[in-house]
């Protein structure tokens, strides 16, 4: 049976860069990223190898799985996995190039995608809150509405961080 071990680690989108080099230092240990499942990662033991490890975001409805995986595989990359739109790719270091964006604007389009859905989440949360939650006069919603204003500081929070990456990049 194969040893596995699963890690609890919240790294911020914007820092995905970090998140690379952490699958890679693990991969150099011989613990190789399985998958991930917000807040785990999960690593299977093996041999340590030299990985390259990059993610991109997709959130489209007219993704075709598919065909993107094989522009993947067809430049020596290896799906790893996916969670919630993001997409883990691999390479042994000497096989691909290093990086699967050649520029900052295509770059700056996975933020992109990636701020158009946690603003979509955002609305959402908002229109919930100002039709559902924050109008209640019950003394038991107090607390809940105290969490839904956590909640939307949060995704705004995240928001603005994700706009400040896309004009760092552009």
């Amino acid at each position: 049976m194969k040893q596995m071990k699963r890690v609890f680690k919240l790294i911020p989108a914007w820092k995905d860069d970090q998140e690379e080099e952490w699958l890679a230092e693990m991969s150099r240990s011989g613990w190789h990223f399985k998958k991930y499942s917000f807040p785990f990662f999960t690593f299977e033991k093996g041999a340590p190898k030299e990985y390259v490890y990059r993610l991109d975001f997709q959130n489209s409805i007219n993704f075709n799985r598919e065909e993107y995986l094989s522009i993947f595989e067809d430049a020596g990359w290896e799906s790893a996995g996916e969670w919630a739109g993001w997409q883990y790719f691999r390479t042994e270091s000497s096989h691909a190039s290093p990086e699967i964006f050649t520029d900052p604007v295509s770059k700056s389009q996975k933020y992109s995608r990636l701020l158009t859905m946690l603003l979509l989440v955002l609305s959402s949360i908002v229109v919930i809150g100002a039709v559902i939650v924050f109008p209640s006069p019950k003394p038991y919603m107090f607390a809940f509405k105290i969490v839904y204003a956590c909640l939307i500081f949060l995704y705004v929070f995240l928001i603005s961080r994700m706009y400040w990456k896309i004009r760092q990049l552009r």
